[in-house]
């Protein structure tokens, strides 16, 4: 009967132990702290030695300050036991004490003193882990961010822009408290080592059976709850991207969501989102701090009983009260830094899928960028597309076919065709956003897909694209983007606001081009929004000395008498500027040298306007 239920147990037990390793394949730990150890700069990993020394003295600090308490105890208690003791009377007789009273007032301040230093100590090596946290976060958050911003177009097509906003601020974050809880882990494991080491030398068997146990509580709960930490913090990273995703989603569909009165669909799938990540939270939570309050009565219980074991087993009234207040004091000491132990563990255990992400982003290769930016190209004569080929990754069809043609300097280009044709794509293949997949660009014969011209080729481009980004700050910054306020020459950016023909309407501003503009724009026209994208694009080309410009219907939002004057003053500013216009409207295109019209994909006409 016994054994039935014994291998009742055991099957039962091995089950639960499959199920959790079948659910949790992630990297350990260990290994993702070797990964963070890897990718930290050589001065913070000096910086992290330095911390380490000062987490040992400040653990020695707090084991001097327990142990100046058996002395104090013990004085106060029986002087006279205390004096005839064979280890204090040599010392205290050696420092010129001769009578029982004279120590005890020297004891109270060797004891106040270790008090006083060891908290010093903690507060001092408290402040400069946290100083090496902030370094360390702001660093990975950096590294992160260029990592990210350097990628090819490619890759940023391929991803969801909530993705990044997660990894570099939430993901960042909880990155910065995985710093935090090891640290504190570091530090509580070193008090533990010194003051469970001290307590040793006092009384081997009192401290094996005192905090052994203790440990070994913690050991069990740190060994079975690894597993649901990892599935949880599994799930609350992807819940949290689909969190970040929605709230864009419904912040940017505001208009929808007022005039079709949409409320409930969005706050009801937001809460389907949001609810689960918050519970996993609160268990991932739980996990860490409920313990706490089960070993601090274990504690309680167990102080009870050795206090009547002491009592029972020891005739000598001083040892046995020294005893039952040093490991009091022990226990008040060691039980918070075991519990500070586990929780950091079970917080970076349960953070554990945001370290991996971040890993991931920083190791991602990035192209050398000086080398080609530094390098200048020659554009004397043209720009031949020499049999251009194009699909996406993962898909088997080609956006673009057998695209052959030449565009000379100083030519002005019309691009037409429906929506969909694969215009944009085009001109993303053309300024080197997209790599051909067959085929070349040439300009004046030299190659420009390859890596040491590319961004030679893209710094002699001024684009204005169909969406155009406006930052929410003044429309002078928004105009000059890139530059820092002080750098900007204002007097080429009312020229380019002029021949964008929005000059008049930012004047009549209340606050002229001092006029912060809103998120994306969102305080001006669609037109609006435009011109002051092709003012940018204007202001480029006086203030960088842009070789070439390309209009991605960037006048699609704009009446044919303000765009007509646009391509006008566009015409008369820069005659060998070389202009690429695309756009499904002919008229758009009329004043072109050539106009090339495609359908799905191909080249079908080449030929001047009428």
């Amino acid at each position: 009967m016994l054994r039935a239920k014994y291998l009742f147990i055991k099957d039962y037990l091995i089950k639960i132990w499959d199920n959790m390793k079948k659910n949790n394949n992630e990297i350990s730990n260990y290994y993702l702290l070797k990964g963070i150890w890897k990718a930290l700069k050589k001065r913070r990993k000096r910086q992290f030695f330095i911390c380490s020394f000062l987490m040992i003295i400040s653990g020695i600090s707090e084991t001097l300050s327990l142990a100046s308490i058996i002395p104090l105890i013990s004085f106060l208690i029986s002087p006279e036991e205390a004096w005839k003791n064979p280890i204090i009377k040599p010392i205290f007789s050696n420092l010129g004490f001769t009578e029982l009273k004279q120590p005890i007032l020297s004891i109270v301040l060797i004891f106040v003193s270790t008090v006083i230093l060891a908290g010093f100590l903690r507060i001092f090596t408290l402040w400069i882990i946290s100083k090496y946290i902030a370094a360390l976060g702001s660093d990975f958050s950096s590294e992160s961010f260029r990592r990210n911003l350097y990628q090819p177009f490619s890759v940023h097509i391929g991803k969801n822009s909530s993705e990044i906003v997660a990894l570099n601020t939430v993901e960042i974050n909880r990155l910065s408290n995985i710093f935090t809880y090891f640290m504190k882990m570091l530090l509580s494991s070193t008090y533990v080592l010194f003051i469970v080491s001290a307590i040793f030398i006092y009384d081997l068997k009192l401290g094996l059976t005192s905090f052994l146990a203790f440990i070994f509580i913690y050991f069990l709960l740190t060994f079975f709850s690894r597993f649901y930490l990892r599935r949880n913090s599994k799930f609350i990273s992807h819940y949290l991207q689909k969190n970040i995703k929605f709230l864009n989603e419904g912040l940017g569909s505001i208009r929808e969501i007022i005039l079709n009165n949409n409320y409930k669909f969005y706050l009801t799938n937001f809460f389907k989102i949001d609810q689960p990540m918050r519970s996993k939270m609160a268990e991932n939570d739980f996990i860490s701090n409920g313990p706490k309050a089960l070993v601090e009565s274990i504690a309680f219980i167990y102080l009870a009983f050795l206090s009547l074991y002491i009592v029972i087993t020891q005739s000598n009234s001083t040892l046995l009260l020294t005893k039952i207040a040093v490991i009091a004091v022990a226990c008040q000491k060691i039980l918070p830094q075991l519990q500070q132990i586990y929780a950091s563990w079970s917080r970076l255990t349960g953070n554990s899928k945001s370290v991996e992400k971040i890993l991931s982003t920083i190791k991602q290769p990035i192209p050398n960028n000086e080398i080609s930016f530094k390098k200048k190209l020659k554009f004397n004569n043209d720009i031949f597309l020499k049999n251009i080929f194009f699909k996406y990754k993962d898909s088997s069809d080609y956006v673009l076919k057998a695209i052959n043609f030449r565009i000379r300097k100083s030519e002005k280009i019309g691009i037409i065709g429906e929506t969909g044709t694969g215009k944009s794509t085009l001109v993303d293949v053309l300024v080197g956003l997209l790599k051909p997949s067959k085929g070349e660009i040439l300009v004046d014969e030299c190659i420009i897909s390859i890596r040491k011209n590319i961004n030679a080729w893209r710094s002699m481009i001024a684009y204005i694209p169909q969406n155009i980004y406006l930052s929410d700050t003044t429309i002078i910054e928004n105009v000059a983007c890139g530059l820092r306020k002080e750098e900007i020459d204002v007097k080429k950016v009312i020229e380019s606001c002029k021949k964008a023909q929005i000059h008049e309407f930012i004047i009549n501003l209340p606050l002229g081009y001092e006029t912060i503009i809103g998120e994306m724009g969102i305080n001006l026209s669609g037109g609006q929004r435009q011109r002051l994208g092709i003012a940018r694009a204007l202001f480029n080309i006086y203030d960088k000395n842009k070789k070439i410009l390309i209009l991605d219907e960037a006048t699609s939002a704009l009446d044919y008498k303000v765009e007509d004057l646009i391509i006008q003053e566009i015409y008369k500013m820069n005659e060998n500027l070389t202009l690429i216009m695309i756009s499904h409207r002919y008229n758009t295109l009329i004043n072109c040298d050539r106009i090339i019209e495609i359908k799905n994909g191909s080249i079908i006409s080449e030929k001047k306007p009428k």
